[in-house]
Formats: structure tokens, C-alpha cells, sequence
């Protein structure tokens, strides 16, 4: 089988990881993999899996909703966008990893297409258009999670859970800490709040902050300012997850599936989050991790104490064995091409 990835992303993140996972088990198929993705680090993880791997504009675009020069720039590379999959080859499948290469898929008329859906389409005219485009490409569409396929414009999906390699058991820790892009829907603003009330509850407790953003960055870091908080920028998760006593997940609304449950279940760490989007899906509050149903700093609080005290590690650690190892994950997605491709693979 001949497939070709398309990212909209040249810089990693956790969909990014999750297509190099992918490519990774198309290469143990021994299918041929092409990839097309904006100019940048994933470039060189894809390689090795990558018969090729070759450059697409896409971006850049504020996240969020998107401004008038996001859109003009959307309009101008649409049709490059088109040119770079048409001159790609044929190939069995196309598989787009991501929203915002979906309409020049649509528009390239290669069949048959995969779409991907790892996050939510919040602003209006972009779900319009990611719906014209499913239904132009008559895309088969893979979501992260249950919530992922409630939430995209299609008529079903196949949902298929990220799968992680796993970590090693974590160190004893006093460290409760967050970790992922610094941005407004990550919640690492009312986790420092939260943070606040624990400190004057637990003093022997620290906190940490992982990751990189913009503004918003600033923001957290000086609302940080009186407490005992560190900030190591980007790290490597596994080794992060292990200096931890608690990770805290304080994910706004739409978070479909975060990779880093898994990764802490694999450690052994305690995981605490909000009950937002696909997270009641990976945890079972009270056997498997703690959930804070009330979107507020005290009710994340109360959950990060809760989870201080944690006896769930060792069933944490079952769900990731039974339900998140990356093999799973790829040999699922290997099958769902396989059963739905099967004529064309042949």
C-alpha cells in the first residue's frame, strides 16, 4: 500500500508525534510512506519511516479564531496546497493528519482520503468548511476519542485511542506539575490558582510548569510570582513525568484526548483533571486518576489533594498496559487502513 501523510504542522506536537507513531507502524507493514508537511522538526522524525518527505505551505495562523490575514494567507495556499498533492503521485490512501489541509485534499481529487481528527473545530466558518470537505473527499474519519467524533462534521467515524510507548516508574516526589503548550485552553492559569490554595494547605508541596507559549506565557508565569513555582520550558516528558508527585491536566473545554494521561499512567503518576471533553474517557475518577467536575480553582484544588494521597498508580498503570500502548494504537490504525483499503492494497 502506498500512503501519503499530510500534516499542517512543521513543528511537533501531540497530533504531530501521533502521525510519526502512525508512519512508524505503515513502515512495519512494509507499505511505501510519503509525507508532505510544513518545513520544520517533523520533517526529520518522519525520515525514517518516509520514503520521501517533501515540503507543503500551511500557515502560519493564530490559533483560535482566525483573522483576516489568516484567511487571505489560507486563500493564497490553497492552491499551492493543491499543486504539492496532485504532483505528489498516486497513492492508495491520503491521510490528513489535522483540519486545515482537508480542503486541498478535497480539491486535489486524489481517493480515497482519511481524515484524522484529533482536535475540535470550534469557530463556525472553519466547521463549515472542514464539513464540505469530509463530504467533496468522501473521507473515512479516525477520531482520538468518542468526544472527538461527537464533535466533527461527519456522518461516523472510527474512534481509535492514542497509544504511548510508556515511561519508566516515577521517583518519590513532593512536585505536582503540568505539562504541554502554554496557551489559554491548557489552563495553566487557573492550575496556578489552584496551586495557590494547595500551598497553604500542603507547604512541603512544589509546583512546575512545563512548556513554552507567547503572552499568555507571561501571564501565568508573573500570576506565579509568590509561589514556589518553576518553569523548565519544553523537557523531555518521560523524564518529566518522573520527578512528579501528581500530574495536573487543567484543560479548558475541548481537549479530545491529551497523550500525556497515558504517558503518566505508563509512569505510575497520579493524574488530576478537569472533566473536560474526551478526558472522562481515559480517566475513571477514583480507580484510574481524579477528575474535577466543577471547572473551578477550589474543585481542582480538592482533586490535587485527593490525588496526593493517590492509591490508583498500579491500576493507572493497567489502563495504559490494556488500553494506550502504542502498539495498540498502531496496529489498530494499521487495520482500519487495511480493512477499509483492502482492494487498492492488493
Amino acid at each position: 500500500m502506498r500512503i501519503l501523510l499530510l500534516d499542517q504542522f512543521g513543528s511537533m506536537g501531540g497530533a504531530q508525534h501521533g502521525l510519526i507513531e502512525a508512519a512508524e507502524g505503515f513502515a512495519q507493514r512494509g507499505w511505501s510512506v510519503h509525507a508532505l508537511t510544513p518545513p520544520g522538526v517533523v520533517h526529520d522524525r518522519l525520515a525514517p519511516y518516509c520514503e520521501s518527505v517533501d515540503s507543503i505551505a500551511c500557515g502560519p495562523f493564530e490559533a483560535g479564531s482566525k483573522s483576516w490575514n489568516d484567511a487571505a494567507r489560507m486563500l493564497a495556499q490553497l492552491p499551492q496546497q493543491v499543486s504539492a498533492i496532485r504532483n505528489a503521485g498516486r497513492f492508495d490512501a491520503v491521510y490528513v493528519n489535522g483540519p486545515r489541509l482537508m480542503p486541498a485534499a478535497a480539491l486535489a481529487c486524489i481517493r480515497p482520503v482519511v481524515f484524522h481528527a484529533h482536535s475540535v473545530v470550534t469557530q463556525h466558518t472553519a466547521r463549515r468548511i472542514l464539513a464540505w470537505s469530509i463530504a467533496r473527499s468522501e473521507a473515512r474519519v479516525i477520531a482520538s476519542s468518542h468526544y472527538a467524533a461527537e464533535m466533527t462534521p461527519a456522518t461516523n467515524s472510527t474512534v481509535i485511542y492514542n497509544g504511548v510507548r510508556g515511561g519508566q516508574a516515577a521517583i518519590p516526589s513532593r512536585t505536582i506539575g503540568v505539562l504541554g503548550r502554554i496557551a489559554p485552553e491548557k489552563g495553566q492559569s487557573i492550575f496556578v490558582d489552584a496551586a495557590r490554595i494547595v500551598a497553604r494547605r500542603r507547604p512541603d508541596v512544589r509546583f512546575s510548569i512545563a512548556g513554552e507559549g507567547d503572552a499568555y506565557f507571561d501571564q501565568v508565569r508573573s500570576q506565579a510570582r509568590d509561589l514556589p513555582v518553576e518553569f523548565p520550558g519544553w523537557v523531555n516528558a518521560y523524564e518529566f513525568l518522573r520527578t512528579l508527585a501528581v500530574l495536573v491536566v487543567p484543560s479548558q473545554m475541548h481537549d479530545t484526548n491529551p497523550r500525556v494521561i497515558p504517558e503518566a499512567f505508563s509512569c505510575r503518576v497520579p493524574v488530576v483533571a478537569f472533566a473536560a471533553g474526551g478526558i472522562p474517557e481515559l480517566i475513571r475518577d477514583g480507580e484510574t486518576g481524579h477528575l474535577a467536575w466543577e471547572r473551578s480553582a477550589e474543585a481542582l484544588a480538592e482533586a490535587i489533594l485527593r490525588g496526593l494521597d493517590s492509591q490508583c498508580t498500579e491500576s493507572a498503570y493497567r489502563e495504559w498496559d490494556a488500553r494506550f500502548r502504542l502498539e495498540r494504537f498502531q496496529r489498530d490504525l494499521c487495520d482500519f487502513f487495511s480493512s477499509n483499503f483492502s482492494a487498492v492494497s492488493k
